[in-house]
C-alpha cells in the first residue's frame, strides 16, 4: 500500500480498524490485570496454566498497543490517521478546519507523551515478542536489564491511541468507537468455580480428620465461606 492511499483512504474504516486494536488490547490487559490480583492459592493449584495464560494475555496486549504506533511504512497507525485528518482538515462536516487542526495539535502532544513507552514496546516487539533477536539468543542478560513497563503504561498507550482516533472521528461524523468492554471480567466466574471447589475439598478433608478423631487445618483459598 502506498502512502498516498494511506492518506486518502476511507477515514471511517481506518478509525474502526484502529479502535478495534485498542478495544481488543484492552480486553487482554483486563484479563491480565485480573489474574495478577488473583488469590495465589488458586494460582499455585495449577501454576503452569495460570502463568502461561497471564503472559499470553500480557504479550497480546503489548502487541496490540505497539501496532497502533507501528513504524512499518505499509501499516495503518494512529500517527497515520492523524495525517489523514490533516489532509482533509477543511472537509470535516462537524468541525471547522480550525477545530480539526487544534484536535490534531493536541493529538500530537499526547503521542509525544507516549513516545517513551512506545519505544520500550517497540524494542520488546523487535527483541522477543515478534522476532528472535540476536540479543535474545546471545545476550539475554543484557535484555533482562532493559527498561521495564507497568500494566498502567500499556493501558495508557492502548486507551490514548483509541481516544485520539475517536476525537477526530467525532469531528468527522459525530460517532465514536467503543474502547472498553464491560464484560471482560467474566474470567472471575471461572475463578469463583475453582475457589468453591477448593473450599469444598478442604472442608471434606477436615471433616474426614474430625470423623477419625483427629484435627487438621487444611490450606484453602482466602475467600471460603
Amino acid at each position: 500500500m502506498k502512502k498516498g492511499l494511506l492518506i486518502t483512504g476511507d477515514f471511517e474504516k481506518a478509525a474502526d480498524a484502529l479502535a478495534n486494536q485498542s478495544f481488543h488490547g484492552g480486553i487482554h490487559l483486563d484479563i491480565c490485570e485480573g489474574l495478577f490480583t488473583m488469590d495465589p492459592f488458586i494460582g499455585d493449584h495449577t501454576p503452569v496454566f495460570w502463568v502461561y495464560t497471564f503472559y499470553a494475555h500480557l504479550d497480546a496486549a503489548q502487541m496490540y498497543a505497539i501496532k497502533l504506533f507501528d513504524t512499518h511504512s505499509n501499516a495503518v497507525t494512529v500517527p497515520q490517521f492523524v495525517e489523514m485528518a490533516r489532509w482533509r482538515a477543511s472537509k470535516f462536516i462537524h468541525g471547522i478546519e480550525k477545530d480539526v487542526l487544534e484536535c490534531i495539535r493536541l493529538a500530537e502532544i499526547q503521542i509525544a507523551k507516549l513516545n517513551s513507552t512506545i519505544e520500550v514496546l517497540r524494542r520488546r516487539r523487535n527483541n522477543f515478542m515478534a522476532h528472535i533477536s540476536p540479543k535474545l539468543v546471545f545476550n539475554r542478560e543484557l535484555l533482562q536489564r532493559e527498561e521495564s513497563l507497568t500494566m498502567p503504561q500499556i493501558r495508557e498507550v492502548l486507551l490514548e491511541g483509541g481516544r485520539i482516533v475517536n476525537s477526530l472521528l467525532h469531528l468527522w461524523c459525530k460517532t465514536s468507537n467503543q474502547l472498553r468492554d464491560s464484560s471482560s471480567d467474566d474470567y472471575k466466574r471461572v475463578i469463583a468455580i475453582i475457589n468453591k471447589h477448593l473450599c469444598d475439598e478442604a472442608d471434606r478433608h477436615e471433616a474426614e480428620f474430625n470423623w477419625h478423631g483427629g484435627s487438621a487445618k487444611i490450606p484453602r483459598p482466602k475467600n471460603c465461606p
